[in-house]
């Protein structure tokens, strides 16, 4: 019987979750494996991944914002469904379901904590798959990101979800958790997958890095209304709060503007005919070899790519993982950005200083020169032979029916 692993995208948005696993997953279908998806949103993964037939939707997530801004996962968390015992215990059983009816070999974890939480109890061989914001290192309290802006505070998130963890645990005849970052660490494998420079815990140690995960393949190629005028790429989120003045903003330059902006109204995209506009997704190969400058939240694969490609960008920021990617970058002079709640009165002046600024690019240059060699098949081919062995060493595991 060909090898089953199981895929989880719980929480976040966006192409970038479904887009890091598709090099992997097209290479287990490749060599025979079953492959299942449960993912957070249905539409992109079908479209991003019509190569796998079960593709199924995540239990529900009762989201409640407790903590604004959010400064580390466990405040995350209790932003989405870790803030209610019940709550918690219900979806614990609605994934335990999907377990015991698809029966993987393997689990692998995408941002994916109730699914973590689940196949731990239930000694499914599990493997964590990520950027590293979501796999926080082995420490006791989880450290605090933006510490710097947004202070250390205790807020009694981390205890709160502990807690619900090991009731849970309780309640599956599990042994509890000493501290939640326990519960990545215990994980059978981790694929960390991003680069030193791109890493949000400076704490971590001993670390095994590989590499981005990212497919700049899919999607239309990019249009371009002028030629000779410099070409920007804009790849932002409709719902950003500071959306009108972006657009007028960039309205004001002399250059060629190129948009994917999922979800955004046509009355709004009438306004701006000078614009080119993509309403589905656009091939990010093609962009980083034609355009000047790259506009987007910060999220990882893509900013991981351009750089990779010695592209310019400017990072608007909408939430704690893209902040502190943004100011990693814009520290080591790899990117500009603007964060949340900036001023983005003079984003015209900001960009035509990105356009013109010679050190970024030679910073950018030497930057892909330094990653020059890295190889995505390369890349899978080790993910690959990594899940192979734990398949090998495999016990057995899932006890049904314990909430």
């Amino acid at each position: 019987m060909a090898p089953h692993l199981l895929y989880c995208w719980e929480l976040g948005q966006g192409y970038g979750h479904v887009l890091n696993f598709r090099h992997l997953a097209l290479r287990l279908l490749e060599q025979g494996w079953r492959v299942s998806c449960v993912t957070k949103n249905l539409d992109v993964s079908r479209k991003m991944l019509p190569e796998i037939q079960d593709i199924r939707a995540t239990p529900a997530t009762d989201r409640q914002v407790k903590h604004n801004p959010t400064r580390n996962l466990a405040e995350i968390l209790v932003n989405n469904g870790f803030h209610d015992q019940r709550n918690t215990l219900n979806r614990c059983q609605a994934w335990l379901d999907i377990f015991t009816e698809l029966q993987p070999d393997i689990v692998l974890i995408d941002h994916a904590p109730t699914a973590l939480l689940v196949s731990h109890a239930a000694d499914i061989p599990r493997v964590l798959m990520g950027t590293g914001f979501f796999i926080p290192p082995d420490t006791k309290p989880l450290p605090f990101l933006l510490s710097h802006l947004l202070g250390e505070q205790q807020s009694g998130a981390e205890d709160q979800v502990l807690s619900q963890c090991n009731a849970f645990l309780q309640s599956a005849r599990k042994p509890p958790l000493a501290y939640f970052s326990q519960l990545f660490s215990q994980a059978d494998d981790c694929f960390l997958c991003t680069l030193p420079e791109f890493d949000h815990y400076s704490q971590r140690q001993d670390a095994e890095y590989w590499g981005p995960c990212f497919d700049f393949e899919q999607g239309a190629l990019p249009q371009w209304s002028q030629e000779d005028k410099p070409r920007i790429f804009v790849y932002l989120h409709q719902d950003f709060v500071a959306m009108p003045t972006i657009l007028q903003q960039l309205h004001e330059l002399d250059a060629a503007v190129s948009l994917h902006i999922s979800g955004i109204e046509q009355d709004v995209t009438a306004q701006y005919p000078k614009f080119t506009w993509h309403r589905d997704a656009v091939n990010l190969a093609a962009v980083a070899a034609e355009c000047d400058l790259v506009i987007c939240h910060a999220g990882h694969g893509t900013l991981s790519g351009m750089l990779l490609n010695a592209v310019p960008l400017l990072l608007l920021p909408k939430q704690l993982e893209q902040w502190i990617l943004a100011e990693l970058l814009c520290r080591r002079y790899l990117a500009y950005f603007i964060p949340p709640e900036g001023d983005y009165q003079n984003l015209a002046d900001k960009i035509n200083r990105i356009l013109n600024d010679d050190k970024l690019r030679q910073n950018l240059t030497a930057f892909a020169n330094t990653y020059a060699g890295f190889s995505h098949q390369e890349q899978k081919q080790g993910m690959l032979e990594a899940l192979q062995t734990l398949l090998e060493n495999k016990k057995p595991g899932l006890t049904p029916g314990f909430v």
